[in-house]
């Protein structure tokens, strides 16, 4: 596929995948402190750019210290993940400015901009290639915030209603023989 400028553009994998609860236990156990397996990311899709060979990766847990890395899972196409590996954080850092139209279309960037990927990871950096469902992710984020905005609208007019009506309730006429009201 190519982009506007007839670059051949460059995507993220985005393969998924679910944690097993057996390798959700064990990252709990090998963390100290961490019991609450909601702060874990169990619902994994694969950051690196577009591939059909290797391991696909996602961040299953933040470490405290930022010099340590990351955990990260790692699982093959269509198995689930059975491996997780501390890899430290990759230090390339995005050198030119990426105008906005780019960064809408998917792709971070700008002048400090990191890579959000592992030291030597294959393929290129997190700020080089585009992410194929944002779009759909940016509107799935829109359509929530929709469901929230309707519902606190809902809950409002229920309390109005509780708080009885603001208006007199319309008068019932009686229908006349030929079907029309008075």
């Amino acid at each position: 596929m190519t982009d506007r400028t007839g670059r051949e553009e460059r995507r993220m994998c985005g393969a998924r995948a679910v944690m097993p609860l057996g390798l959700v236990s064990l990252v709990l156990d090998a963390m100290p402190g961490a019991r609450d397996p909601l702060e874990m990311e169990t619902l994994l899709r694969c950051p690196l750019e577009e591939h059909t060979t290797g391991w696909h990766y996602d961040v299953v847990w933040q470490l405290d210290d930022p010099d340590s890395g990351d955990m990260w899972a790692l699982w093959a196409d269509g198995d689930a993940p059975d491996l997780v590996v501390i890899q430290p954080d990759c230090s390339a850092r995005c050198r030119t400015s990426v105008p906005n139209t780019t960064r809408e279309a998917g792709r971070s960037g700008g002048e400090s901009e990191v890579c959000a990927l592992f030291a030597l990871h294959p393929g290129g950096h997190s700020f080089e290639f585009t992410d194929p469902q944002y779009a759909d992710l940016r509107l799935a984020a829109a359509c929530n915030e929709l469901r929230a905005v309707i519902a606190r609208q809902s809950r409002s007019s229920d309390d109005d209603h509780e708080a009885g009506p603001t208006c007199r309730p319309p008068v019932e006429r009686s229908a006349r023989p030929d079907g029309t009201r008075e």
